[in-house]
Order: C-alpha cells, then sequence, then structure tokens
C-alpha cells in the first residue's frame, strides 16, 4: 500500500513537472482588463487580482501591449497571453484561466467554483485563485527554457532614410510640389498619440514618413501612410497604419491647402484625425 503511494506522489510530481517546463521559460505575463462592454472592464477587480498573485511569483505583468518592454515588441513569443473567464451567476460560481503562447496555442488551463455566499467579487477572486492554483504552486523561471521562436509584437513597417532636414531640402528645391506635399502636426491628440509626418512624392503616390512622435512603439523614418490621388480634387486615399501598426484604409480630404482629415474605424469605433501643415507655408519657398 504505501509502495502505491509512494507512486502515486512520483507520477504527480512527474507530471507537474512536465506540464511546468511549458510556462517557466516565460517571465512576461500579458493580462488585460476583462471587457464587460456597456458595463466596463474588470468590474470585479478579477484582473488585477490576478496580476498581484502573478507579480507574487516574480512575473514581469504587462497590462497594456503599447507599454511592453522592448524585448517584446521585438518578440512577442517571450510573453504568456491570460484569459480569464467566468460564469455570469448563479449559486455557484466558476473561473476559467487558459494561459497560451504567441501562436495561440494552450499551456495552461484550469477552473475552479466557489458556492455563493458573499459577495459576487470575492467569490470569483476565490475561484479565480482556484483556477490560478496549480500554474503558481508550479511555476519557477528557467531560462533555459525559453522560447526558441521569434515573432515581432507588431507587424513590420517600411524604414526609410528620410528626416526632417531631407525632406525640407526636397520641399525647397521642388518646382511642382503637390498640395498635399508637406510636413504635419497632429492637433486633435486627444486620446491619440502626437506625429509630425513628412509626405512627399513616390512614384505615382505619397508616402508619410514619421519625423517625431510620442509614441515608442513609431520610430523616424517608418513609413506611417500611403496616399493616392482619386478623382475627386483634394480627396485621396489613404492606406494608415494604426498605433499597434495594423493596416486600415480610408479617404483623406485637404482642406484649405494645409489642413488633413480623415476617419479611422476600428473594431466598429471610428475616430477623426486632423493634420495642419507647418512646413512649407507660402512665404517658405
Amino acid at each position: 500500500m504505501k509502495s502505491f503511494k509512494l507512486f502515486l506522489i512520483i507520477m504527480f510530481v512527474a507530471i507537474t513537472n512536465l506540464y511546468s517546463q511549458k510556462y517557466n521559460g516565460y517571465k512576461h505575463i500579458y493580462i488585460p482588463d476583462i471587457d464587460y462592454g456597456y458595463s466596463g472592464k474588470d468590474i470585479y477587480g478579477l484582473s488585477n487580482y490576478a496580476r498581484d498573485l502573478c507579480s507574487q511569483k516574480g512575473l514581469i505583468v504587462i497590462t497594456d501591449l503599447n507599454q511592453a518592454p522592448q524585448e517584446i515588441i521585438e518578440n512577442k513569443c517571450l510573453m504568456l497571453y491570460c484569459d480569464i473567464t467566468h460564469s455570469k451567476g448563479g449559486w455557484k460560481l466558476s473561473v476559467d484561466v487558459t494561459l497560451k503562447d504567441c501562436k495561440n496555442n494552450i499551456i495552461y488551463n484550469d477552473n475552479d467554483v466557489t458556492t455563493a455566499g458573499s459577495a459576487k467579487d470575492a467569490v470569483l477572486k476565490k475561484s479565480l485563485k482556484g483556477a490560478f492554483n496549480k500554474f503558481l504552486r508550479s511555476y519557477r523561471y528557467n531560462p533555459r527554457l525559453r522560447p526558441k521562436e521569434k515573432i515581432p509584437l507588431y507587424p513590420p513597417v517600411e524604414m526609410t532614410s528620410e528626416t526632417e532636414e531631407s525632406l525640407k531640402t526636397y520641399y525647397r528645391n521642388s518646382q511642382d510640389l503637390n498640395a498635399i506635399e508637406g510636413i504635419f502636426n497632429t492637433y486633435n491628440t486627444v486620446e491619440l498619440s502626437f506625429y509630425r509626418i513628412g509626405i512627399r512624392k513616390r512614384d505615382d503616390a505619397f508616402i508619410a514618413v514619421i519625423l517625431e512622435s510620442d509614441n515608442p512603439l513609431w520610430k523616424k523614418g517608418e513609413v506611417k501612410a500611403y496616399i493616392e490621388a482619386t478623382g475627386i480634387e483634394n480627396t485621396y486615399s489613404i492606406k494608415w497604419y494604426l498605433e499597434d501598426k495594423k493596416e486600415v484604409r480610408s479617404l483623406c480630404t485637404l482642406e484649405n491647402g494645409s489642413i488633413l482629415k480623415f476617419e479611422l474605424k476600428k473594431n466598429g469605433k471610428s475616430k477623426f484625425l486632423s493634420f495642419i501643415k507647418t512646413f512649407p507655408l507660402t512665404n517658405d519657398k
């Protein structure tokens, strides 16, 4: 009987070690706020509680991908993705925790159920801790188990050698500048990053190059947009790269030769961007 119990213990430890090897090579974990739509985000504090639990185990918690450290920007495969779901009501409240790798493969999954009897947030947090329990007990970071695959967090964009100085030289020396060519600054930056871009002609279209930005994901010289003329005067087709470098398409208009405006739609929501030309002005050439 003792031998059988010892066998079970050894098997349990072996299985635990086998599964923990899948996640012990990670030191970063992304835990976003649970989104409840119109009700708000993380209304029961589960995301924040999960972050505390992981931080206590030495994991570096990322809450916003736009603020991810450079090594994660360069390789998202060094980060675990945490997904938390839970039941909506009833006498028993369950929480499910899933950890995935950069290719959406499940690395860890467990759930726990707690009988209701106190405040809903407290019951859910108890279930959350139970669902995380096996992971938290067995996690030990081991750099030798770091994932070998390398995939950038954001898709790469074209890098140019253009600078503000090179563009100003181009504008001054060009005899037939298009009205849309020039240096523009964003001026309605509520909830948006600041961008200073330079637009110049290339072949039969135009490129918009980053000259300055307060968004660390964007570097000077990177192409922020590709622009093409249309059959409508002062209206252009634009392929714009969002803050996360995903591509969207829209139409933009140039008003009074100096104000560039367009609408961006993402996840059913619209944002309006406006840029004002700062160079060249009428008396700059």
